[in-house]
């Protein structure tokens, strides 16, 4: 299990046109996009593969 970072994250949805920080964290609250662990006190990242069945999801939906 790989874990990546909100910025990787970031990267993946579309680099500098990809979301925000923050809008990462609302799509997390509202149920939208995988859940993010934590692995320290203040510190969230995210299971890659997760990450990547979420876009492969969006993608055979066409919304991304």
């Amino acid at each position: 299990m790989k874990l990546i970072s909100y910025e990787a994250v970031q990267r993946m949805l579309g680099g500098e046109e990809g979301p925000s920080r923050r809008t990462i964290e609302r799509m997390v609250d509202r149920g939208e996009f995988v859940q993010p662990v934590q692995v320290a006190p203040r510190r969230l990242m995210f299971v890659e593969d997760e990450v990547n069945a979420w876009i492969k999801q969006r993608q055979r939906k066409g919304t991304v």
